[in-house]
């Protein structure tokens, strides 16, 4: 796994097949503050730290965002492989003081310029191929 301290993207090699999650984007987090409703990227937090993190069970790495513009809040990520089989797992936690979240979009998307099909979940599935017209 790789991740981008700047864009918030991520980058994953499993069995030798490449997963992109976009970078962070204008709207990834909703903040009320006040009778306000902020929308921010997870990059316009002006207090961010990248570590490794392990708690015997997981591990991978801990990003701990805050001084966020007109909101006091702390906001908590972390990126592991957990378990036998190294399931990759996101988990959010949040200290929230003067604001609170109301919409967090992370992780986000998977960049699907190099995906061919997608399955739609109904009856026995559909099978829609990239190029399917509108």
């Amino acid at each position: 796994m790789i991740f981008n301290e700047k864009d918030f993207s991520i980058s994953i090699q499993a069995n030798g097949i490449d997963w992109k999650l976009m970078p962070s984007r204008s709207n990834d987090l909703l903040i009320k503050s006040g009778e306000n409703i902020l929308t921010n990227s997870l990059t316009q937090a002006r207090k961010h730290t990248v570590e490794l993190y392990d708690t015997g069970f997981k591990k991978g790495i801990k990003i701990t965002l805050g001084n966020w513009e007109k909101a006091e809040i702390n906001l908590y990520l972390t990126v592991c492989l957990e378990g036998e089989n190294e399931d990759l797992v996101f988990d959010i936690s949040a200290d929230e003081k003067n604001a609170t979240i109301r919409e967090l979009n992370w992780p986000t998307p998977l960049d699907a310029k190099d995906i061919d099909y997608t399955v739609l979940s109904n009856v026995r599935g559909v099978l829609l191929p990239r190029n399917w017209p509108k």
